[in-house]
């Protein structure tokens, strides 16, 4: 396996070496259609639909409350996309709610899905048609702050006069997945703005710092016996 390594994403040229996990869960409701003349005929899909995402809202005031970890932040929960009915005289028959979580370490991914399963079932408790599966589930980041290959990008940085702090980050990356494998990784690349956004862009300066940033640390690493994770 690797004996360590650098995922690149747009960090202002900030070392990252921690950030949270999260999960996509999809709640869909089922209800009876009928004309909206006529709604007892019908069930509607939407109202329970309603009911648990203000309980997903209340359980996000709930995160909220956590203290402020140093580089994870707080764990999150909120509703990202609803889909309900099918046109104006219609009682919806079905209504999908999707929920993001953002994880930390000490609150992890199955703690946080089995919260939005339960209000899920308090649903079904009360005699509601509910299916909910798990979209994408990714763990966090674990803290690399100790890592050789960290130390190694702060002090290439430093020498070329820019001074990084080691950081977490809010989002989620694929450094996830190589920490996963024990692997000693950062997050590392150049600063810029628009991610996601049609004029994505990056700094020419800080991607000429980072590509030097880069070599320096293969050449360094390369030359000494890889360290074992601590």
């Amino acid at each position: 396996s690797a004996a360590a390594a650098v995922v690149i994403e747009p960090t202002d040229l900030q070392v990252v070496v921690a950030h949270p996990g999260f999960a996509v869960i999809e709640c869909v409701f089922h209800g009876r259609a009928s004309h909206t003349s006529k709604p007892e005929d019908g069930i509607n899909a939407i109202t329970p639909a309603v009911a648990f995402i203000q309980s997903v809202a209340r359980y996000a005031e709930e995160l909220a409350s956590w203290d402020d970890d140093a580089l994870f932040g707080r764990p999150t929960a909120q509703i990202t996309r609803i889909d309900g009915g099918t046109e104006l005289f219609t009682t919806p028959d079905r209504c999908t709610v999707i929920v993001e979580l953002r994880t930390l370490p000490h609150q992890t991914p199955a703690t946080a899905i089995d919260r939005i399963e339960a209000l899920a079932d308090e649903a079904r408790d009360q005699g509601h048609s509910v299916e909910s599966r798990r979209v994408i589930v990714r763990d966090p980041m674990s803290n690399n702050a100790d890592q050789a290959i960290t130390a190694l990008l702060a002090d290439s940085l430093s020498e070329q006069g820019h001074p990084s702090p080691i950081v977490g980050a809010r989002y989620w990356t694929d450094a996830a997945l190589v920490d996963a494998h024990d692997i000693p990784v950062a997050v590392f690349g150049p600063g810029g703005d628009g991610i996601h956004s049609d004029d994505e862009w990056i700094s020419i300066d800080d991607l000429v710092t980072c590509s030097a940033t880069l070599a320096k640390v293969m050449t360094v690493f390369g030359r000494n016996t890889a360290p074992q994770r601590s």
